[in-house]
């Protein structure tokens, strides 16, 4: 956690209480390539390891494609396949895009990222990119609502959210009163993430701020182009290529409740005065 702070976040963490709201909003738009996403979206590193080792490369898309049959298995929007009792390979060989859709329909809403969030390294899903933590997110959040449907109740509180993308999709299932305990740079990511969505209307909170309620925009977000053939016969045709690109963002400053409680916690952490980001 010391280490997060001191180096993958130290930027964020300079910004947060200084009111620098333009390199801030910057980072938070293009995460997928933001150091401070270090372990929960992907870092600048994945990008350039991407370029420069195209077998990676490979590999990242073919892991990302696998999750997302798996995912499309779980939820019943394919059938399980056995080699025992029917056809074996067929939903492999389904394309990106329509496993996603599939998911839709079964899960009844647009399931498509938060747009205004990029940089990312995913597959390409009809011109939706489709990261791995997305993935993972959905699952977790049709987890959730299965058990909270199942046990009879709707508050969620979690502890460690990542980039929140878990709490997105929860409220996109019907599950909106929502409560995040996490660090208060990991608080700006989630509020940013959630600008916009049902949770960001005072019903979700984090521990050390409301949701977000400024506008955003998008910075290019990159995917990794993977072809409809299946993931795990090695057959897959894939490039690393921009998807559509979109204006630059420009976003006013984050609320003024966050940036009190990130000093307040530097200030209870940091080991001498030289290390205040303001």
């Amino acid at each position: 956690m010391d280490d997060l702070l001191a180096n993958r976040q130290r930027d964020l963490a300079g910004w947060l209480p200084g009111g620098d709201a333009e390199p801030l909003a910057q980072d938070l738009s293009a995460l997928g390539r933001s150091e401070a996403a270090q372990g929960f979206f992907g870092i600048a590193g994945q990008h350039r390891r991407c370029a420069n080792d195209p077998a990676y490369a490979e590999l990242l898309a073919a892991w990302t494609h696998d999750k997302l049959v798996s995912l499309a298995e779980a939820v019943g929007a394919v059938r399980l396949e056995l080699p025992e009792n029917g056809p074996w390979g067929d939903t492999l060989r389904l394309s990106p895009a329509d496993l996603f859709a599939r998911i839709e329909t079964k899960l009844g809403c647009d399931l498509t990222p938060p747009t205004h969030v990029s940089a990312y390294l995913g597959i390409d899903a009809g011109g939706r990119v489709l990261q791995m933590r997305v993935l993972e997110a959905l699952y977790a959040a049709w987890r959730l609502k299965q058990i909270a449907d199942a046990q009879g109740f709707t508050r969620i509180c979690e502890i460690g959210a990542g980039a929140g993308l878990t709490a997105y999709y929860a409220a996109l299932l019907g599950l909106t009163d929502y409560v995040i305990i996490d660090l208060p740079t990991m608080n700006a990511v989630q509020a940013y993430m959630l600008a916009g969505t049902r949770l960001s209307d005072g019903r979700a909170a984090t521990r050390h701020s409301a949701a977000a309620q400024h506008q955003s925009g998008s910075a290019s977000s990159y995917g990794l182009r993977a072809s409809a053939e299946c993931a795990r016969s090695g057959r897959h045709g894939r490039r690393l290529s921009p998807a559509a690109a979109a204006p630059a963002l420009a976003a006013p400053g984050l609320f003024e409740e966050l940036y009190a409680w990130t000093r307040e916690w530097w200030q209870d952490h940091s080991t001498s005065t030289s290390d205040d980001p303001a």
